[in-house]
C-alpha cells in the first residue's frame, strides 16, 4: 500500500465513516476539490469550527456523558468512591472524545453506532435518576455522587415530607426560583 496512514483531510470515506479503499487495498482519494484545505495549509482548527460540527460535538458530548453516567452508577453501586471519580472526571473525556469524533470520521461512525441505542437508551436515561436515588434513599450511593446523579440528598426529601400543608405552600415559590 503506498498509503499507510489514514487522513480524513486527504482519503475518502464511506457513509458509516469507514475508509474507502481501491482495489489494491490503498485508502482512496478525496476528489481533487474536496481535499484543497490541506494543500492550502489550512487545517480544521485554522479553517474554525463550523455550526454543524458545533451541534454534532455537542451531541457527542451529551451522548458520551450519558454513556458514563451510566458506568458512573453502576461502579458507584459496587463502591461510591470509585463512581464518584467516574462521575468527576467525564466531562473532560467527553470533550476529548467528541473533539476526536469531529477531527476523524472513523470516529464518529464507531461513536454513531454506539449512541445509536434508539428508544432504549431514553428510557435508560429517563430511569436512571430513580435508581440512583432509590440507591442512596438506601445508603448504597453517597450524597456527593447521588447530587452529581441527579438525585435529591434524603434528608431534603425527609424533611420535606414532615412539612405541613401550609410551610409547602411557601417553599413552592423558592423551589420555583431555583
Amino acid at each position: 500500500m503506498s498509503d499507510t496512514l489514514f487522513d480524513p483531510e486527504v482519503h475518502a470515506v464511506d457513509k458509516d465513516g469507514n475508509p474507502s479503499l481501491n482495489k489494491d487495498g490503498s485508502y482512496r482519494k478525496k476528489r481533487s476539490d474536496a481535499g484543497n484545505a490541506k494543500k492550502r495549509g489550512l487545517t480544521s482548527s485554522s479553517r474554525g469550527t463550523s455550526a454543524k460540527s458545533t451541534g454534532q460535538k455537542r451531541r457527542y458530548v451529551e451522548g458520551v456523558s450519558g454513556i458514563f453516567q451510566i458506568v458512573a452508577a453502576g461502579v458507584s453501586m459496587v463502591d461510591p468512591v470509585d463512581g464518584f471519580c467516574v462521575a468527576q472526571h467525564t466531562p473532560p473525556i467527553a470533550d476529548a472524545v467528541a473533539d476526536l469524533a469531529v477531527e476523524r470520521p472513523e470516529v464518529a461512525a464507531a461513536l454513531e453506532k454506539i449512541l445509536t441505542v434508539g428508544p432504549y437508551g431514553a428510557l435508560i436515561g429517563a430511569m436512571l435518576p430513580l435508581a440512583v436515588q432509590i440507591a442512596h434513599n438506601h445508603k448504597k450511593v453517597p450524597e456527593p455522587m447521588a447530587r452529581a446523579m441527579g438525585a435529591s440528598p434524603r434528608k431534603d426529601i425527609e424533611r420535606h415530607l414532615r412539612l405541613t400543608p401550609a410551610e409547602m405552600a411557601d417553599t413552592e415559590p423558592a423551589h420555583a426560583a431555583a
